[in-house]
């Protein structure tokens, strides 16, 4: 398996295929070959996952100006059913990190569904990316098969690149033993909501409701969602440069004793 930076109008295309296979996109909603060729132009960073000469994954960032500062926004990361569980998501956002570094960005940020247990605990338990913002219905309604039937909400991962927090988790730094934070608040979400959606849409619609209140209150209170781990959020009332600059995880340091919902 292998990552590669992605340049020729016919990988570009396979991106569309991929779409369809990963998500289940309506077509019209496939992000179209071109904006793929155009971003990767214009200072951003498209990756291909390989097995052999088949493109099984892929991640798509495009720079982006926001509150006075250039960043690269992470559209897509994705790979194929098949092959998921073989660490390749891990391997395109290390990429996409270290390509983005070389390129002058020290920020990427991009939205993720805050029911997704696997995908939050990737995000801010492994990559080491914060939660700072809780998006209702994003995207609006939404059609493929992940997302179809339940509002559409996010949060907002900002990934500070070079910071202690990141590179202790990419091996670059030592992590050092678990700090206790003062007013840690705990925000438990469903372990497979794609299962509870199956069995029980109006019970998946209801967590959705619950997460949204309990998340919007804690971060418009000023907490930072800085560890996901045993299927919940920890939440700490800190300022950003004081999270960023401690590398230890949080989880660790307060499974018990938690306040939390």
């Amino acid at each position: 398996m292998r990552v590669e930076s992605l340049h020729a109008p016919a990988e570009f295309r396979r991106l569309e295929e991929l779409q369809l296979q990963i998500w289940g996109f309506p077509e019209r909603e496939v992000v179209p070959y071109h904006q793929f060729l155009a971003a990767a132009e214009a200072g951003g960073v498209v990756l291909g996952a390989f097995d052999g000469d088949l493109m099984v994954g892929f991640s798509y960032a495009f720079p982006a100006w926001q509150e006075g500062r250039l960043l690269l926004w992470s559209h897509m990361t994705g790979v194929l059913p098949a092959y998921q569980g073989r660490g390749l998501g891990p391997l395109l956002k290390w990429e996409q990190r270290r390509r983005a570094l070389a390129l002058g960005y020290t920020l990427i940020r991009w939205t993720f569904d805050p029911l997704q247990a696997h995908n939050a605990y990737f995000n801010l338990h492994k990559l080491g990316a914060l939660a700072t913002r809780y998006l209702p219905e994003c995207y609006g309604e939404m059609g493929d098969r992940v997302n179809r039937g339940i509002p559409s909400d996010r949060l907002l991962a900002e990934w500070y690149l070079d910071s202690p927090r990141v590179r202790a988790r990419c091996g670059e730094g030592e992590a050092g033993e678990p700090t206790p934070w003062p007013g840690v608040r705990r925000v438990k979400v469903p372990a497979r909501i794609g299962d509870l959606k199956e069995s029980d849409p109006e019970g998946a619609r209801r967590e959705r409701l619950r997460v949204r209140g309990e998340l919007v209150e804690l971060l418009g209170a000023g907490y930072v969602a800085c560890d996901f781990s045993d299927g919940a959020y920890y939440l700490v009332p800190a300022a950003m440069r004081e999270i960023i600059a401690n590398p230890a995880p949080v989880a660790a340091a307060h499974r018990e004793g938690c306040e939390g919902a």
